[in-house]
Parts: structure tokens; C-alpha cells; sequence
């Protein structure tokens, strides 16, 4: 045993490992990210792993998609290798003595590569399981990984370090022009390591072990220049992966260049790795402190107008000046008399709305969404689906409003435009699994793609609306994709909607993504909606705390408000933290958008607040009001939680983390807070009927991206046993 122990300690292999936990954090870093990618240590919630496990090419899951994994994989332990080889190899002296010497490190550096790849097959072969692909497509797929990097790595070492040890004297490395001879520093002089004479033993292949020579018989300058044979190579290396990266850009918006978001993450971390390794070439020991250093002068500097990176939504002007964001701007948008205006346009809607019903006084119909990324788009849609076919389109002729957030919104919009289109005889079907699947098709691996190689990077590409430039952004890819999967059928202006809301032939629908600026609501809507964005001034408090809201098309009416595209609004209020961009507006200080889920997940709020607003009509009008919940983002009871702290970690954390994770609950009790005041001043009938999808809690990622499983399962949700007697209420209060 103590044999075996002393082999191991003085193994090659063992050495390095020891010597990366050691002295390379930041290195080994970069293998945490990509593990915890991979394997969903983080980033689940929002699908991350599924770009890993079940990559997609043209959108397709196939031994393409995988092989291209696998190149691009191999790049990245390429990478390692190289980084590794300039930290430590001249901490072993040894590899002077041999040919080929960072082909020898590779191979004896392989343990952690070796781990993450069987890790990973593991996690491939389940994803897919579940999935329900057979084993041999397992197989083939796993192999496609294994294919793809050693092709890669293979070329790597063919074409860029075919150079051999040469003799003494002999030049052995490649000659390059300033400053690409810069790239990776060369040193001047050999320095002796405590970890040169801990090697006994090393592997010289996969399969055999050699022991490991003194190099005191060759004189320090030719073991330096064995050493470092192969530092141009490197930057050579590096350059190609900068020019590979500058070439996706280029043609980021080719569908045959868009490589899975999977790959294109490990593509930045391969190339940050490269950078890491240059900079550590030179300052050595200095490298993490001059690293966080720069790190934190660049995000100074990048607070600086000229130097900022905004986001911004196609067709609005942001070259006249910004608008001035105040309460007297805001003032100015809600007059009394504009807000009775609008108000008086609103009752017109109404009137036209009944003039459309069967009966004298009909059920006020109105729909909430949630959020929840696809998941919550694929619910609201086969949902509708569900409810168009058992009330024979009944239910969507009695719909008048459309509130909630993120992905519901999406599904309602689709449906709302396919029953538009239904209605003037251009659509057929509408209720097929076609129009679900053509939903459902993937839109992050496109967003992923364009973070990575674009926005991460270089934005090279622009593009035109209103009359104005703008840079191509992941936002932009969002909307591209989204128009592509949907056969462009939303691909319009937000304001294109107007007449038909107006007059009541379309159900109206309000977007209010949440404004960070004070956590207002950006009211995007082709109607008037001043009512909606200030409360009456009935006591002497704040005037921060009457402006609830921000009319966009009031606002923003001199700077093009009306060539807003509603595939950029859905979006705007569809915003995931990072996955799509937060918008800037032209104001200043500008506006910044993000969900509407952050504030008013599935609309409820602001059904309240448009019933009180209009209680009178509705009281005169209606029979009632009929409110039926798509809901997708949390499930229908949760069990009370345990929070006690279990370690002293978990203690410093809780009043955030118990803040956060309690979020979706408090919206929940603000609801039925509301609700409750509602009924004192409601002398009219309302009913809500729910649909929930989820039972328990992440039973679907929250994500862009769902397997054909997730699909298929949210499919299956709406026809559960669990909803019938909702169906059988909805139908009943139709009636």
C-alpha cells in the first residue's frame, strides 16, 4: 500500500492535478462554470443544462448538433492544455528531454478533461432517455461528442505543434511579426521548482508509463527553449480562435454558422481561457490582481455616457435628445381631461365589444397569462385551444381584455392573431398541434448564439426600422426567431391593432413590462390607457406614489412611439434577467424594462384596477365578469417550508435568499389582498376560473428552450382529469 502511495504522489498525473488546486483557482474555474452548465448546479431554473444535454442544430437534435459539441469542446480542453502547459512547464524540467513535450503535459494533464467527459455522457445518455430517444441514438450521439474532440484536438496538434525538440542552438519555433510575437511572453532566464523533482513517473501514451529523466546535463537555455517551442504556436492558436469567433459574428445571422448556444458558451469560455493564459505569461503571480484590477477600471469606465452599451427598442428615435423622465412630463400625459378622454374612447371599445355579443347583457370575459418562459407560452395557447373547441369559439368572441406577463402573453397573442385571422377566413385549424409545435420551436439556442459571438464580443451587423439604425443585439435575434418559428404572422407594429381593438373585433391586450426606474409600469397598448397610470389624489402623501405607471405611446409619440414592432413589445415585457437584454428607452434618465411578471405575474392587478375604473358600464352592461387564469408559474398549493437555518452559510444568506424565494408567494397574497377590497365595491357578479399547469415545483424549466418531453407533457397538462371540472365551470358560466 505504501508502495502504491508513493507511485501515485510521484505520478506525473497526480503532480499536475495537486499543483491545479493549488496554485490555479481561476483556471480551475473555468471547469466549475462548465461543469455546473452542464450538470445544472446553477442555471437550471431558466434550461441552461438542456443546451448541453440536448444541443440543437437547424433546428434539430442530432449527430450534427453533437458533433459540433464535441469539436468545440475539444477546442476548450485544447485551451486548457496550452494555458496549463505556459503556467507549469517550466516547474518540470523534464519534459525538456522528451519529443513533443506539451503533446507529453496534454496527455498527463487529461484527468479533470477525462472526468468532465464521462460526467457528461452520463448526463447526455439521461437527458435523452427522458426524452424518449432510443439507445442507439444515445450511442450514436455519445460517440459524436468523442468524435468531434479528438478531431479537433488531433488538428490542433497536427497543424499547429507538429514542431519537434530540436538540437541544441537549432531554431525550433515559429516566426512571428510584432505584435503577434507579443501575445505570449518568452522568458529570459530557467528558475528551479520544488515540483521538478516530485516526478518520478509519467505516462508518454494513454497506455504506457515511462520514468521521468533528469535534465541537469542540458544547460538552462536549452531546456528554457524546449520549453517554450511552442508559445507562438500558441498565440496562433489563440489568433484562430479570435478569427473563428470574428467569423460567426460576421455571419451570426446564417443559419448553417449559428452553432448550438451550448457550443458558442463553451467557444467564450475557451477564448477568456486563452486570454487568461497570455496575461498569465506575463505577469505571472500578478495575474489575478492585475486581472481584477483592469477588471474594475473597464466597468468604471464603462459607466461613462460615450463608453455605455445600451439595448434599445427598434423603430423608437434615440438621436433627437432624450426625454425628460419627470412628474411634470409625466403630468403633462395624464391631464384630467386626457384621462377622461381615454376613458371616454375605452366605453366606446365596450359598446362595440357588445354590440358583437348574443345577448343584451353579456359575461365580461377576461383572460389572465402568467409568466414562465415557453412553458407558460405553450399553456396559454393549447389552453385557448382547449377552450375554443369545447365552447365551439364562443369563448373568444365574448373575450374583451388581455392582461398577464412574459410567456403567456406571448401564447395569448399568437391565439389572439390565429382567431383574428380565423374569423376573416385566411386561417384554418387554428386549434391543430401544428400551430403548438410551431410555438414551442426553440428560440434560445438562436438568443444563446447571438450573446456569445455578438453581444459578448463584437456587433458587427445592424439592422433598419423606422427609419433609424440600430445594432444587432440577442433582443433582436429573439425577435427574428420568434417571427421565423410564427410565420411572421405578429410581425407588425404594436399600433396595427388599433381599429380592430377599438371597435371591439379583437379581444384589446395591454403589455406592462415593470420599469427598474421605480418599479412603474410601461403601458404599451395602441388605446389610450392614462387611467391606468395614475391613481386619484385623494390624500396629501407622495406624488411618487400616484404615478403607478408610464403610458408609452403618449410619452414617446415624438420619438416614433407608434413604429414600436409588437414582437420588440412582448418581449420587452418578456424579459429574463440576462437571456434577453433590458431595454433603454430614449428618456433621461432612461427608462429600463424588464418582466412584467416582476411586478404583476398573471395580471390580476391590473384587471382590478381596469374593472374599477370602468365598474359603472360593467354594472349596467354585463352580467358579470368572467376572469379565466392560464397559469404556469408556480403550482397550485406549496407546501409551508422548513427554512431553519441548517449551517452558518445558510444563516447569512437567508434575508435575501428567503426574500427571493418567498417572491411568487407574496404576489399571491397581495392578489387575494386585493381581491378581498374588491368585493366591497364590486355590485356586480365576477367568477375566476383557474388553470394552473404545474403540480409540483421546477416539474418544467423555466426557460426558452424545452425538450420534446416538456412539450409534450405541457400538451397533455390541459386535457388532465385534474381540470375537467374547470371546463365544465367555464363552459357552464358561458352559457
Amino acid at each position: 500500500m505504501k508502495q502504491l502511495f508513493t507511485f501515485l504522489f510521484h505520478f506525473f498525473p497526480i503532480q499536475l492535478l495537486f499543483l491545479h488546486f493549488r496554485r490555479s483557482f481561476l483556471l480551475l474555474s473555468f471547469w466549475f462554470i462548465l461543469f455546473g452548465m452542464a450538470g445544472g448546479w446553477f442555471f437550471n431554473s431558466i434550461g441552461i443544462p438542456y443546451l448541453f444535454e440536448i444541443p440543437e442544430y437547424l433546428g434539430e437534435v442530432s449527430f450534427i448538433s453533437y458533433l459540433i459539441m464535441g469539436i468545440i469542446l475539444g477546442f476548450f480542453v485544447m485551451a486548457f492544455h496550452i494555458t496549463s502547459y505556459i503556467f507549469y512547464s517550466y516547474r518540470f524540467t523534464f519534459l525538456a528531454t522528451l519529443s513533443k513535450p506539451l503533446y507529453r503535459f496534454s496527455i498527463n494533464n487529461s484527468l479533470i478533461p477525462l472526468v468532465f467527459y464521462i460526467y457528461y455522457g452520463v448526463i447526455i445518455a439521461d437527458a435523452m432517455h427522458q426524452d424518449g430517444y432510443t439507445l442507439t441514438q444515445i450511442i450514436a450521439n455519445e460517440v459524436a461528442v468523442v468524435l468531434g474532440s479528438i478531431g479537433s484536438i488531433m488538428l490542433a496538434y497536427t497543424y499547429f505543434f507538429s514542431t519537434l525538440k530540436k538540437p541544441v542552438n537549432q531554431e525550433s519555433d515559429l516566426k512571428l511579426v510584432k505584435p503577434f510575437n507579443l501575445i505570449i511572453y518568452k522568458d529570459k532566464k530557467l528558475e528551479s521548482a520544488p515540483e521538478d523533482k516530485n516526478v518520478f513517473t509519467y505516462l508518454r501514451n494513454f497506455y504506457s508509463i515511462r520514468i521521468a529523466r533528469k535534465s541537469s546535463h542540458y544547460d538552462d537555455e536549452e531546456r528554457l527553449n524546449t520549453l517554450q517551442m511552442h508559445h507562438n504556436h500558441a498565440a496562433i492558436y489563440f489568433l484562430a480562435l479570435i478569427a473563428f469567433v470574428f467569423i460567426l459574428s460576421i455571419f451570426s445571422y446564417t443559419d448553417v454558422f449559428m452553432i448550438p448556444a451550448g457550443a458558442s458558451v463553451v467557444l467564450i469560455l475557451t477564448t477568456y481561457l486563452m486570454i487568461f493564459g497570455a496575461l498569465f505569461s506575463w505577469l505571472k503571480t500578478w495575474t489575478t490582481t492585475i486581472f481584477l484590477l483592469v477588471l474594475f477600471i473597464a466597468n468604471t469606465l464603462s459607466g461613462y455616457p460615450k463608453l455605455q452599451r445600451i439595448h434599445k427598442a427598434g423603430g423608437l428615435d434615440y438621436i433627437a435628445p432624450s426625454l425628460p423622465y419627470t412628474y411634470g412630463a409625466l403630468d403633462a400625459i395624464a391631464t384630467d381631461s386626457i384621462i377622461a378622454y381615454d376613458k371616454a374612447k375605452m366605453i366606446e371599445a365596450l359598446d362595440g365589444w357588445k354590440n358583437r355579443q348574443s345577448t343584451l347583457k353579456p359575461k365580461l370575459v377576461i383572460l389572465n397569462c402568467s409568466g414562465g418562459g415557453l412553458r407558460s407560452t405553450l399553456f396559454a395557447m393549447a389552453t385557448l385551444q382547449k377552450i375554443d373547441s369545447l365552447t365551439s369559439g364562443k369563448f373568444q368572441n365574448s373575450l374583451f381584455l388581455i392582461t398577464g406577463s412574459s410567456g403567456g402573453m406571448i401564447g395569448s397573442s399568437f391565439y389572439r392573431e390565429l382567431h383574428a385571422r380565423r374569423n376573416k377566413g385566411e386561417l384554418i385549424g387554428i386549434n391543430s398541434r401544428n400551430y403548438y409545435n410551431m410555438l414551442g420551436t426553440d428560440i434560445l439556442n438562436s438568443v444563446g448564439f447571438t450573446m456569445a459571438v455578438n453581444d459578448l464580443f463584437f456587433s458587427l451587423k445592424s439592422y433598419k426600422r423606422g427609419g433609424f439604425v440600430y445594432r444587432r443585439d440577442r433582443g433582436y435575434a429573439f425577435d427574428r426567431k420568434f417571427n421565423e418559428n410564427t410565420m411572421n404572422l405578429l410581425n407588425k407594429s404594436v399600433f396595427a391593432y388599433r381599429e380592430q381593438e377599438q371597435k371591439g373585433e379583437i379581444p384589446l391586450l395591454i403589455l406592462n413590462p415593470m420599469l427598474i426606474n421605480q418599479g412603474r409600469r410601461l403601458i404599451i397598448s395602441p388605446m389610450g390607457m392614462s387611467f391606468l397610470c395614475k391613481h386619484e389624489k385623494l390624500f396629501k402623501t407622495r406624488q411618487s406614489d400616484y404615478y403607478d405607471g408610464v403610458e408609452f405611446s403618449r410619452f414617446f409619440s415624438s420619438r416614433q412611439a407608434d413604429s414600436l414592432s409588437f414582437v420588440t413589445a412582448l418581449r420587452m415585457s418578456s424579459t429574463f434577467p440576462y437571456i434577453t437584454p433590458l431595454v433603454s428607452l430614449p428618456s433621461n434618465p432612461p427608462m429600463e424594462v424588464i418582466d412584467a411578471g416582476a411586478r404583476d405575474n398573471d395580471g390580476l392587478l391590473l384587471t382590478i384596477r381596469f374593472l374599477h375604473t370602468f365598474k359603472d358600464w360593467i354594472s349596467e352592461n354585463t352580467s358579470g365578469v368572467l376572469i379565466v387564469q392560464s397559469l404556469a408559474n408556480r403550482p397550485v398549493e406549496s407546501a409551508i417550508l422548513n427554512n431553519s437555518s441548517e449551517t452558518r452559510f445558510d444563516a447569512l444568506v437567508k434575508p435575501v435568499g428567503g426574500i427571493v424565494e418567498s417572491f411568487s408567494n407574496l404576489q399571491g397574497f397581495t392578489r387575494a389582498e386585493i381581491l378581498s377590497y374588491a368585493y366591497e365595491w364590486m355590485d356586480f357578479k365576477m367568477d375566476i376560473v383557474q388553470f394552473d399547469l404545474l403540480t409540483k415545483k421546477n416539474e418544467i424549466s423555466l426557460s426558452w428552450h424545452l425538450t420534446n418531453r416538456e412539450k409534450n407533457e405541457i400538451y397533455k397538462a390541459v386535457s388532465a382529469k385534474r381540470l375537467q371540472d374547470n371546463y365544465d365551470m367555464l363552459v357552464e358560466l358561458l352559457r
